[in-house]
């Protein structure tokens, strides 16, 4: 079976070619999971990765040293003392994949996901005959709004969440913490995947008790360094047998990329890093909204903290959005291009979005951006 999602972007690339034999370039596509050679330049420059790492051996979880991942868990909980169990993941998706493989064996059945999430949640859990239902949260004056009474409702036993709210940079109220809280009191499993979580951010360390709590984190990712990059699970000791038994079979040994990204995740240098993207992004933002001034018809994310938000255009709909004659016309009349919001999980409560990337911000990407903003803007 075929993914609706991938075929959903490769009709999207497809308009791109046609467009690119037409005036010998692609379009620019605003949403791209790539970055700018501006922002390269910076964290290149920037980046020290050390070098004192195995690339011989087999390497797992298992196998690190201790002390290792006992400053790995720290770094990543600084405020309190941890007693549940880690396990390490070259990429998000192999964590996902995981910890649904755990939900599987475990046979818990009544599982909720919370849109929007990372396409790749809904399918590890059909890949695996996993049945869930999926909400979706509103947005109410800016805001985003947990269907708190839903969830109740449905009583399920697996509440999976994303944070921040995927392709938004906003994470979650203390209001949701609680109540987030709550259900674990009550015995309910939060699974957070929090990849693009920056530090300081982190559920984790916002809840009190994380005894029925899971949570993902990639701290490379969420810097936009995705070339060398680990993803930590952490989760409650009771399940520590059954993910690290099924670790050889779902995604083998680490590469040796791993260890190099956990050992400089550990250095003064990530932190320097951090401190790197966290500038251009604060400053990428601030003209984005100086642009967005001169357009009444257009509301946004407040951005927290990350590199992605979304636009909402009031003058459009959800079903231009989702027609493909629409984005080929809207891409072959501005040479720009994006992916809607519906692919990351919005759906028609949202309207016409679509999310953009700060990490490509540039001269060529603001430019980009105003050529599309005053086309749909002005579209009747």
């Amino acid at each position: 079976m075929l993914i609706e999602r991938i075929n959903q972007i490769l009709q999207i690339k497809d308009i791109q070619l046609e467009y690119k034999k037409k005036f010998g370039k692609e379009p620019y596509n605003l949403s791209s999971w790539l970055t700018s050679e501006k922002f390269k330049k910076e964290m290149i420059e920037a980046i020290k990765l050390p070098t004192d790492n195995s690339i011989i051996e087999y390497s797992y979880t298992y196998s690190f040293n201790k002390n290792l991942l006992e400053n790995l868990i720290n770094k990543l909980i600084p405020e309190k003392k941890y007693s549940g169990g880690i396990s390490l993941a070259a990429n998000t998706t192999q964590a996902i994949v995981t910890v649904t493989n755990m939900l599987r064996m475990l046979d818990y059945k009544n599982i909720c996901i919370l849109n929007p999430a990372y396409f790749s949640v809904s399918k590890a859990h059909d890949a695996f005959s996993l049945p869930c239902d999926i909400l979706t949260v509103e947005r109410v004056n800016g805001e985003y709004v947990i269907p708190y009474e839903e969830i109740l409702k449905n009583d399920y036993d697996v509440i999976w969440i994303t944070s921040p709210i995927f392709s938004t940079s906003m994470y979650f109220s203390n209001q949701d913490i609680d109540f987030f809280e709550k259900l674990m009191e009550d015995g309910k499993l939060i699974v957070s995947d929090e990849s693009f979580c920056t530090a300081g951010n982190e559920i984790i360390n916002r809840i009190n008790n994380t005894d029925n709590f899971i949570g993902m984190y990639s701290p490379h990712k969420a810097i936009g360094v995705n070339g060398y990059k680990f993803s930590a699970i952490l989760f409650p000791k009771r399940f520590d047998e059954i993910i690290e038994h099924w670790v050889d079979i779902l995604t083998g040994n680490l590469p040796a990329s791993t260890e190099i990204a956990i050992n400089h995740y550990l250095s003064d240098n990530y932190d320097y890093c951090l401190e790197i993207y966290r500038n251009y992004m604060h400053d990428s933002y601030g003209k984005i909204k100086k642009l967005l001034e001169s357009y009444n018809n257009i509301s946004i994310d407040q951005v927290d903290d990350g590199s992605l938000f979304t636009l909402y255009f009031k003058n459009l709909t959800y079903e231009q959005i989702k027609s493909i004659d629409f984005i080929r016309k809207m891409i072959f009349s501005t040479g720009s291009s994006v992916y809607p919001s519906y692919l990351n999980g919005f759906d028609e409560k949202f309207g016409f979005a679509f999310r953009i990337n700060m990490a490509l911000y540039d001269n060529e990407f603001e430019i980009a951006l105003k050529r599309l903003l005053d086309y749909l803007s002005e579209y009747k």
